[in-house]
């Protein structure tokens, strides 16, 4: 196991890495060369999509992972004909109704462009999923190739695709572009030919593990989503299009941490859940590994957001600053809920997972009061502290109730980490109104080197064990 995690650790970290700088080559690419308004209409593609892929998803891919008899070709041919006809039926959907999401998020002139999403779940559920299958032994090299391909293939049309349509339009036929590729490399890297069945025993194992991921799935959407659903019907596209460009920004850093994590952690924990004392001591030290690779991360983000913004994406994007800030807070403190979420799933307890997203979205009920207000954006995307508050709460205590584990291990961490976001905001506006930016990079290199000594304590701990 102790090369296993590290070699894990590295392939992981490395495709998400990659992967994150193509997606932002592509994005400073695309800001240069279109407007805020299209990134706002682009915006409301992915809430369609978003929102219909959470309807209609089970978790298939962490049950391969999960499930004794994941790594069964007769389990994957079940797998893989549920991925279909999910890939089927939101294909039917979005073309059926293609033209009232375009009015819906009052965007008319886009209906084509919506029936054009279509295509992207039916390619999607034609995947191959045998480097979902080969995870179970942690052999991510696989999921790296898969992750990173798109990515880079894609960036070769990026500019010549936005210079030809100049407008929203771009994101759809570069979203088609990476999801050919994408399907493309599932077979050329699988070590069989993709096949299909039909099992009753296994379709029930599957919608009583999925169920309740399909709710949580839903609320999950519903958390990156629904600030940007909410500002679509209230606000302006301009409006739309730049929280979108600050959201995207903002999470960029934690989500890319938390996928690393989470597909490390499933296959990690699964295989020790029967060992409770074995997985609580690895539980506890990769959630201090996530408190300390937050720490550095909040405090870049608060302190120059500005400055990479405007690197990244032009002066047309800087006045987002202020957004990115409370939006990169929020999602940090999210990143510390994925260690007792992923434990959650590794005991198919996934109820749990999905009434901790439920209480998240009481957050988003503030988030519409505000926008009727007509309130700044600032204040749509800072109602997530209250909404994770809640939600990590609610985990603690489920997995205090079904595991016996102390809900303080989880929700301690977390109030620390908003104490600290808090400091840490007034401190460095308080240098940067003294014009001390020497003083302010110095503890910056503290922050990062300190933090750094504790992630390494950790991935060595972990390693051992």
């Amino acid at each position: 196991m102790k090369d296993k995690f590290h070699q894990a650790v590295f392939v992981v970290g490395t495709a998400k890495m990659t992967n994150a700088v193509l997606i932002f080559l592509r994005m400073a690419i695309l800001a240069r060369l279109l407007l805020p308004a299209d990134f706002g209409v682009a915006a409301t593609f992915w809430i369609t999509t978003g929102i219909l892929t959470a309807l209609t998803e089970i978790g298939i891919d962490k049950l391969i992972i999960q499930d004794k008899d994941g790594h069964q070709k007769h389990f994957g041919a079940v797998a893989q004909t549920f991925l279909l006809g999910r890939g089927v039926f939101l294909c039917a959907l979005i073309l059926i109704f293609h033209y009232d999401f375009a009015v819906f998020f009052d965007v008319p002139e886009a209906a084509n462009e919506f029936a054009l999403l279509a295509i992207l779940p039916l390619l999607k559920g034609l995947e191959h999923r045998d480097y979902i299958r080969k995870q179970r032994n942690m052999n991510f090299v696989p999921l790296a190739i898969q992750q990173i391909s798109p990515g880079l293939i894609t960036l070769i049309f990026v500019y010549p695709i936005a210079i030809y349509f100049s407008d929203y339009r771009a994101f759809i036929y570069l979203s088609i572009i990476t999801a050919v590729v994408s399907l493309s490399v599932s077979h050329i890297l699988a070590e069989t030919t993709i096949s299909f069945s039909w099992d009753n025993k296994l379709t029930k194992k599957i919608i009583r593990f999925g169920w309740p991921l399909t709710i949580s799935g839903v609320l999950l959407v519903l958390t990156l989503q629904g600030d940007k659903l909410i500002i679509s019907q209230f606000y302006s596209k301009h409006e739309l299009g730049l929280f979108a460009v600050a959201f995207s920004f903002a999470t960029f850093i934690p989500n890319n941490f938390a996928g690393v994590l989470t597909q490390i952690m499933l296959p990690d924990f699964s295989k020790i859940r029967d060992d409770r004392k074995a997985l609580l001591k690895r539980a506890k030290l990769m959630n201090n590994l996530v408190l300390w690779l937050s720490i550095p991360g909040i405090f870049v983000l608060l302190a120059y957001s500005s400055e990479i913004i405007e690197v990244i994406y032009s002066d047309k994007f800087v006045e987002v600053a202020t957004i990115v800030k409370v939006i990169a807070v929020v999602f940090f403190i999210r990143l510390l809920r994925q260690v007792p979420n992923t434990l959650c799933v590794a005991f198919a307890t996934t109820k749990s997972v999905m009434f901790s997203n439920m209480f998240r979205q009481i957050a988003l009920a503030i988030a519409l009061m505000l926008a009727i207000k007509n309130a700044d954006l600032i204040w749509i995307g800072a109602t997530g502290i209250i909404g994770e508050l809640l939600a990590i709460s609610a985990i603690s205590f489920a997995i205090r109730r079904t595991m016996e584990y102390r809900y303080s291990t989880w929700l301690l961490p977390t109030l620390w980490l908003i104490l600290y976001s808090f400091i840490a905001y007034f401190l460095i506006e308080g240098l940067i109104a003294l014009n001390l930016p020497i003083i302010l990079f110095i503890l910056m290199l503290i922050i990062t080197v300190y933090s750094a000594i504790h992630v390494l304590h950790n991935l060595n701990e972990l390693n051992r064990g």
